[in-house]
């Protein structure tokens, strides 16, 4: 199989796994699950096999859903489950929002098994691709990933009915905390062949623009404020096959109507949220032409507003490069210090930030720091950015 193959299958996991999962639970009913994802990894393998050379199916998702559908009915026989389930034709409807809906509203599995669960099987992300997300280890999110299967799996058929519009706040809160983890990861796909993965984030976009009319919390449109400003920039985040940074990018290819889009939605909250002051940040980078101590003193401002939200590591890695900025390294290295021993070697950009930290004060140790940053990435567009911006300069 050559590249071209590789990507197209890859391309084709992240864009239908989750449809296939959904579809079959939706079904066939939650006493399958176990067998339901070993009948989707089968049917990529069989995709993986006769997909070669060219030779794929026009209609690849009718396609997957009739090898997965085929595979989970040979299991049923073959482990002599009881079945009983409704005939379905491979209707290619798309059923995610109704199972998240249907895990969300679980009351007897906790906020993270639940997040995990739904980043891998509603959105079909790697375990590794989750794990740099959420800088949780691969062994724990396995088995919080079982757990929650097994909790899922009791009872027999299940309906998944009930609308979003009914969800209270504090499940609206993990709904929009769910569709910005996919979306970061689409974003900033550190586990892909690519460093982006578009797709990933138009169908975070996509299904939180559903939610949204279908519930009225503000921060869904904040979320979607968000995503939009981001989207704006994907044409100019790559140029002839090389990783473009944000403040070389080429302004007139940004998406004028993804950017309206971001404005549209950023409607001023009663009370302040992390989405909301998030999209604030993203479109004063984007509307900004002067990057001087005003602009980064007001970014220190708003990132200070989101740290009494959420003081994650990687925010605190983001006040870091803000005051490095202000030539204010000694508070930088404080914070630097604080977030060391949970980003150190799980998040190459906390080597990125430390290493440039350390070469604006002529430390020599900043090139072993980059040179470790460069050791704990895979792909070649980010190591020749990294070897180009700052090995070689």
């Amino acid at each position: 199989m050559n590249h071209d193959d590789e990507i197209n299958i890859e391309g084709s996991y992240r864009a239908y796994y989750g449809k296939l999962y959904a579809s079959l639970l939706h079904h066939f009913g939650k006493s399958y699950i176990p067998i339901i994802e070993d009948a989707i990894q089968n049917t990529f393998l069989k995709a993986l096999r006769q997909w070669k050379h060219g030779r794929i199916p026009e209609n690849k998702l009718g396609w997957l859903f009739i090898v997965a559908k085929n595979d989970l009915l040979n299991q049923i026989k073959k482990e002599a489950f009881q079945i009983n389930y409704i005939e379905f034709d491979a209707d290619q409807q798309d059923y995610r929002l109704e199972v998240l809906y249907y895990i969300i509203k679980a009351t007897d599995i906790p906020k993270k098994a639940k997040t995990l669960f739904i980043l891998k099987n509603i959105f079909g992300l790697h375990i590794k691709e989750i794990s740099a997300s959420t800088l949780l280890g691969e062994e724990a999110i396995y088995k919080n990933i079982q757990r929650t299967r097994k909790r899922l799996q009791k009872g027999g058929r299940q309906k998944f009915p009930g609308s979003f519009s009914a969800l209270k706040p504090l499940e609206i809160a993990l709904v929009t905390e769910v569709l910005y983890g996919v979306f970061n990861i689409g974003y900033d796909a550190v586990e892909s062949k690519s460093f982006f993965n578009y797709d990933v984030c138009l169908e975070a976009y996509a299904l939180t623009k559903t939610i949204k009319n279908q519930h009225a919390d503000v921060r869904i449109k904040h979320l979607l404020s968000l995503f939009s400003f981001h989207i704006a920039r994907f044409g100019s985040r790559k140029a002839k096959g090389k990783m473009v940074s944000f403040f070389d990018q080429d302004k007139s290819l940004w998406n004028q109507s993804f950017i309206n889009a971001g404005f549209h939605y950023l409607e001023k909250p009663d009370q302040l949220n992390q989405y909301y002051i998030e999209a604030l940040i993203v479109s004063s980078y984007m509307m900004e032409n002067n990057y001087d101590e005003g602009f980064w003193n007001k970014m220190s401002s708003c990132y200070k507003l989101l740290q009494n939200i959420t003081d994650s590591p990687i925010l605190q890695l983001n006040v870091c490069y803000c005051l490095m900025q202000l030539n204010q390294e000694e508070e930088a290295i404080k914070i630097i210090e604080k977030v060391e021993p949970v980003l150190r070697g799980r998040y190459y950009y906390f080597e990125l930030v430390k290493a440039s930290l350390y070469k604006k004060n002529k430390s020599e140790i900043s090139k072993e720091l980059f040179l470790k940053a460069l050791n704990n990435i895979s792909q070649p567009v980010r190591k020749q950015y990294i070897l180009e911006h700052f090995l070689l300069e």
